[in-house]
Parts: C-alpha cells; sequence; structure tokens
C-alpha cells in the first residue's frame, strides 16, 4: 500500500497535537510546601529588681510609736561610697579674712537698709556660708541615684540616697541609710526627747539597723550626736552607736531577693 507524503506529516501533525494536549491536561507539578514561619522569639523577661522592705516603730522621739516602713531597691556602689567619704573629707574652709568679713557685713548692712541690697543676695550668702564636712555631703547626697524610699506618718516620703549593707558581729546585719533630709522636716516631728540629747542641725539624716539573724532589730538615727566615716567598712555610720538613743524598736525584714 502506497501512503503519500502528504499523509505521514498529517498523521505527525496530529500526534504531536495528541502529546502537547496530554502534557496541558495533566496535573500541575507538585510545588514544594513553604517552610513554615519561624515562630518570633518570646520577649526576655525583665531582671527582677532585688528588694528589701522593713518594717519598724518609731521611740524616743515626739509622737513615738509611728509605723516606719522602708523599700529598698538597689545596694549603693563602691563609687557612691567614695564620693560620700570625699564629700565628708572635705576641709573646712579657713575664716574669712578681716576685709571679705567687712564687705559681707557691708553688703547685709546694705540688704536691710533697701537700695537695691537684695539683688547681691544669692551671691553674698553663698560667700558668706562656711564650706564645713556636713555641707559637703549634704550636697553629694543629692546627687547620688536613689536607692529606694521610706515612709513615715508625714505626707512625703524620703528618697533613700545611700544604702549598703555589712556584716556585724555573730551574725548580725549592719544596714545603713542615708537621705537628703532631716527626719520630721515637713511637720517638726521626730524630735528627740529630753533624755536623749541634744539635736543636732545637720540637713540629712543617717539611720543606722541591726538586725540579728533571728528576731527582730533595732535602729539609731542622726538626730543626736555626731556621723563619721567607719575606716574599715569605708561607709558613714554613727558615731559611738552604743552610745545613742534607740530611735527604730521591732525592726523587722520582711522580703528580700
Amino acid at each position: 500500500m502506497q501512503v503519500n507524503t502528504r499523509d505521514m506529516l498529517s498523521v505527525a501533525a496530529l500526534t504531536g497535537l495528541f502529546a502537547v494536549t496530554l502534557a496541558a491536561q495533566g496535573p500541575a507539578p507538585t510545588k514544594a510546601p513553604a517552610a513554615p514561619t519561624a515562630k518570633p522569639p518570646a520577649a526576655a523577661a525583665a531582671p527582677s529588681t532585688p528588694g528589701l522592705t522593713i518594717t519598724a516603730t518609731s521611740a524616743n522621739v515626739s509622737g513615738a510609736g509611728e509605723k516606719v516602713e522602708f523599700y529598698i531597691n538597689r545596694w549603693s556602689t563602691e563609687t557612691d561610697r567614695d564620693k560620700l567619704a570625699a564629700a565628708w573629707n572635705t576641709k573646712p574652709a579657713p575664716p574669712p579674712a578681716a576685709g571679705a568679713r567687712a564687705g559681707a557685713e557691708g553688703a547685709q548692712a546694705a540688704r536691710r537698709g533697701g537700695g537695691g541690697g537684695n539683688r547681691g543676695r544669692g551671691a553674698a550668702d553663698a560667700a558668706a556660708a562656711p564650706r564645713t564636712p556636713e555641707g559637703a555631703l549634704a550636697a553629694a547626697l543629692k546627687e547620688l541615684t536613689p536607692a529606694g524610699y521610706f515612709w513615715t506618718s508625714e505626707v512625703g516620703g524620703y528618697v533613700i540616697r545611700y544604702a549598703t549593707k555589712v556584716p556585724g558581729a555573730a551574725g548580725e546585719s549592719r544596714i545603713v541609710m542615708l537621705t537628703d533630709k532631716r527626719l520630721g522636716a515637713a511637720k517638726n516631728a521626730w524630735q528627740p526627747v529630753p533624755a536623749g540629747g541634744t539635736p543636732n542641725n545637720y540637713e540629712f539624716s543617717l539611720i543606722e539597723l541591726r538586725v540579728p539573724a533571728k528576731g527582730e532589730g533595732e535602729g539609731k538615727a542622726s538626730l543626736v550626736g555626731t556621723v563619721t566615716l567607719d575606716p574599715v567598712t569605708k561607709t558613714m555610720t554613727l558615731e559611738q552607736y552604743e552610745a545613742q538613743p534607740v530611735t527604730l524598736r521591732g525592726v523587722k525584714v520582711s522580703a528580700e531577693s
């Protein structure tokens, strides 16, 4: 049987068309599934702030028996300690020369008599104010990062500018705190009882607590007496602690972390 060329070409064309059609109707190639999106890492939890809560009751002062609550959220650094030590070691300024003293007295007289003398009052008062360790310490305290707070019956609380904890005898803990205000300044409270001694004129307050390993402790404040720099711990403390009257009783440490 003779097959002409045109028929052969037609068959080839139809065969190719059939193959293309089958390919077009076949299933689409399987696409690999996308990798699951990685779950974002959870945000790191903020580290817990170490804290120390202390409660006590006032004693041997006007209005004795009121509750005092302290909260310390950080211990002060050695840098803080050294700043206070440097301030306390400030050498007192020498007395003014006769000429400077006369000028200051003249300025004060001019202020009393009016005539515009008040314009220089701030500078004259600053010049007349003696440089003392107590004044330098009070100024240095205001520059420190707060270490906590404490509250009395007064409307406003107190900022703890410095707080440190040092070991004592027989497992006892000594906690020293300083605030840049005098206790009772807001309502003239916290005055020492007559038997407690003569009040000093510090613009700041130092509170030292002695807490045994078990049971309640006591505390004393710089309402009378003097403060000093402890040569061993290199921190400020009450001078002759044992001789000072107790101003805080029933000291309890209720939480520490």
